[in-house]
């Protein structure tokens, strides 16, 4: 059963004056995980209290030892994931984040948060560290990407620490020594500045390092014992033989340094097996407690796949005179005698051990407690209260009996889900079937409604991302999948052009194994993947859409392809990414962004066929968009099309646009000037889900903002509000359940509810 706290009242904001607000409720469904999960954080004051932030912007919040977790509202708090939160030294409740632009504050635990500085120097830079002085909150130290700052009023006023240069990645505030002679360390990218007088002069404080360009800083002292230490980690190299660089300790503010290669760590400099990483290990992730300055945890990169080389994490608790591994993640060394200690989630399970690769992501300990601690591998967070002997992911929970190891199992997320949804299917012979393609975690599928799932891309050659799925409505258990190893196709990062291979597969057992559908396509990921309803059931006609390569079509079910006579788009750019069959017959193809660098050279848009690709006809000459996403078209009037288009630096075009005459003319129906403010000044509207049972109802998801509504045409447009991350994409139609939504986002999950 899903926590209540997940049952979250959703007032839509109509933009009509007067209008009286609609209320909808939403819940997260799918299997947990996913979503390149960074920077752990618990609380010093409440070790059940965690926090866990994502790359695609959510901010994630457990009260109760990560058992259950619920999203944040983006109003809230978001993209807070470059620096860990900090807690006031007395108040348990106060906490300390950088997110959505501003330095934040909360004073119930985290449920809600404010800005702390309105006029903060570093302008809407988010902060690389935080630090608060105890007792006392009011001096505080905060690190940005050029440098630190420091407050003497708790936050509210902010000045520059003069001296201080490079990244900040860590500020330690010594409670051992005399309040307002306190001194403080900062560690950078450019190396250790040192203060002695609270923040107000610094100088360097590299005595021995044998290199200035931190990977990591960490620091802890005990007012009670008067422990204070100081670590970093520098990149491994071979010199002469032998390992340089590695974990530095100093017991001296920084003065001295020396290296904490201890008996245990890995100092080899040959590569151990041919699936190591490479000749020397990396260290990356420091986690000190302040109770014990002498207990480190570090992450690892190895110089093999087997202990004693493994990727792991490593732990000392006499300050790097001995180390061990704490972390062995692959069942299958216990024929060697090696013990794993992880307790999987799906990823790990059905990926057969590929998803896990290290605490790359973050790493916390617990202040207070020093065997209790968390990390994060990108799309996974688990978590160790025995000081290491057993981790136990918290993103999922089995839904039904046997080995942690098991392959094909069933599972729930226990609210902890960052996977991004590309595309959302209803199986059209068996109520209850819903699979949902992923960026980054492949396929899922649920027999029932979506209480539990499954990972369902075995057998595909390409098994990272399922950009689009079609079921054929006349042969029970046959489905097609646009499939591709590269992930977040149309998003910003991949719009350079393709980077990885992928192809079609197909199904035939009701989407539960895949094989490649045929040949004649290129190598290179495949975005879309449609069938012409008006094709026999003997010779289905398909089309596909190759990222980089064109626009292909399938007259014999997908067993042969090619490209079409004509193609698409414009020179220099390739970038086809998403098609539409009209119930007519028509063949729609939306020719997505190509970036270089900032600039958007050359032009997408939107292009119809009526001849099956013999022709293309451009029906956007007129708009010229540089970055369109998604087009939906009125399943009676083909004239009727709206076309999703992401803002291009310095352009302010972001929005939905509408043609009524097969695009002539385009008007701005959604622009991002309408959009809240408060959330993004800049607007990525990249999807459109067209309601066919209501066509002048259209779902708009905008990533920056969320999802939004217009039920007459594009009019007014009312903003669904029951969903608390920003980055919403599609919308999907519940054919069992009447008047219920499915909507998928980049990175915050797959979100069910029903509107009035």
């Amino acid at each position: 059963m899903r926590p209540a706290a997940w049952l979250l009242a959703c007032a839509c904001l109509t933009r009509e004056a007067g209008a009286a607000p609609a209320v909808a409720t939403f819940l997260p469904v799918g299997p947990g995980g996913g979503g390149a999960l960074v920077v752990p954080s618990i609380s010093p004051h409440d070790p059940n209290l965690l926090f866990v932030a994502s790359e695609k912007g959510g901010v994630f919040r457990s009260g109760d030892g990560g058992a259950s977790w619920n999203l944040i509202d983006k109003r809230q708090l978001r993209d807070a994931a470059a620096a860990p939160m900090v807690w006031h030294p007395v108040y348990g409740g106060w906490i300390y984040a950088s997110g959505a632009g501003s330095l934040r504050m909360s004073k119930d635990a985290g449920v809600t948060w404010k800005p702390l500085c309105l006029n903060q120097p570093w302008g809407g830079e988010a902060l690389t560290a935080l630090a608060v002085d105890e007792p006392d909150a009011k001096m505080m130290l905060a690190g940005t990407s050029y440098g630190a700052f420091r407050s003497l009023d708790g936050g509210k006023t902010w000045g520059i620490c003069v001296g201080v240069r490079g990244r900040t990645i860590g500020i330690l505030i010594d409670p051992t020594t005399p309040p307002g002679n306190r001194i403080v360390v900062i560690g950078t990218t450019a190396g250790i500045f040192r203060s002695g007088d609270s923040g107000s002069r610094w100088h360097d404080s590299n005595g021995g390092l044998p290199a200035r360009d931190l990977r990591a800083f960490r620091g802890a002292g005990d007012a009670k014992s008067g422990k204070i230490a100081c670590y970093v980690t520098l990149p491994s190299r071979a010199v002469q033989g032998r390992l340089e660089g590695g974990v530095w300790r100093s017991l001296d503010h920084g003065a001295t340094w020396q290296t904490a290669m201890g008996a245990g760590i890995n100092v080899e400099v040959t590569r151990a097996d041919a699936w190591g990483p490479g000749e020397t290990a990396q260290y990356g992730r420091l986690a000190v407690p302040r109770a014990a300055p002498y207990t480190v945890w570090v992450t690892a990169d190895g110089t093999g796949y087997w202990p004693p080389n493994h990727t792991t994490i490593y732990r000392t608790d006499d300050g790097g005179a001995t180390w061990r591994a704490v972390v062995f993640g692959d069942p299958r060394g216990e024929a060697s005698g090696i013990r794993a200690n992880l307790v999987p989630g799906w990823l790990t399970a059905d990926h057969v051990l590929g998803w896990w690769n290290g605490a790359g992501g973050g790493i916390a300990a617990d202040d207070r407690y020093p065997d209790h601690a968390v990390f994060t591998d990108g799309g996974e967070l688990y978590q160790t209260r025995d000081g290491g002997g057993i981790w136990t992911q918290t993103y999922s929970r089995p839904a039904e009996p046997g080995p942690p190891w098991k392959e094909g199992a069933r599972w729930t997320s226990t609210g902890l889900d960052g996977t991004s949804g590309c595309d959302i299917v209803f199986d059209p012979h068996r109520p209850g079937r819903v699979l949902v393609g992923s960026s980054g975690a492949g396929l899922e599928a649920s027999d029932d409604g979506g209480a539990t799932w499954r990972w369902a891309a075995g057998g595909s050659p390409w098994r990272n991302t399922f950009y689009q799925l079609a079921f054929d409505p006349g042969i029970p258990g046959l489905v097609w999948a646009a499939a591709s190893d590269q992930p977040d196709i149309p998003h910003w990062s991949s719009l350079e052009g393709p980077t990885g291979s992928g192809g079609v597969v197909v199904s035939r057992d009701f989407g539960v194994t895949w094989t490649p559908s045929g040949r004649g396509l290129p190598e290179s990921p495949v975005t879309s993947v449609v069938m012409d309803p008006r094709s026999p059931k003997a010779a289905r006609v398909l089309f596909a859409s190759s990222y980089g390569k064109g626009v292909h079509r399938s007259d014999d079910g997908g067993r042969t392809w090619g490209a079409t006579p004509a193609q698409p788009g414009r020179e220099g750019n390739r970038h086809f990414f998403r098609l539409v069959v009209h119930p007519g017959g028509s063949v729609f193809c939306v020719v997505t962004g190509r970036r270089a660098g900032d600039a958007f050279p050359v032009p997408g848009g939107l292009w119809r066929s009526r001849d099956r690709g013999a022709t293309w006809d451009d029906l956007t000459a007129t708009l010229l968009p540089r970055w369109p996403g998604d087009a939906a078209v009125h399943p009676v009037d083909p004239n009727v099309i709206y076309l999703a288009l992401a803002s291009v630096p310095g352009r302010g075009d972001g929005g939905v646009y509408r043609t009524a005459d097969g695009g002539k003319s385009w008007k701005k129906v959604l622009g991002e000037e309408t959009l809240p403010q408060e959330i993004s000044s800049t607007a990525h509207a990249l999807f459109l889900s067209l309601d066919s049972q209501a066509p002048d109802t259209v779902y708009a998801g905008i990533p920056t903002h969320g999802l939004f509504a217009t039920r007459n045409a594009g009019k007014t447009w009312t903003e669904v509000a029951g969903i608390p991350f920003a980055g919403c994409q599609r919308v999907a139609f519940d054919p069992v359940n009447a008047g219920t939504l499915w909507v998928t986002t980049c990175g915050g999950g797959v979100w069910r509810g029903s509107l009035p």
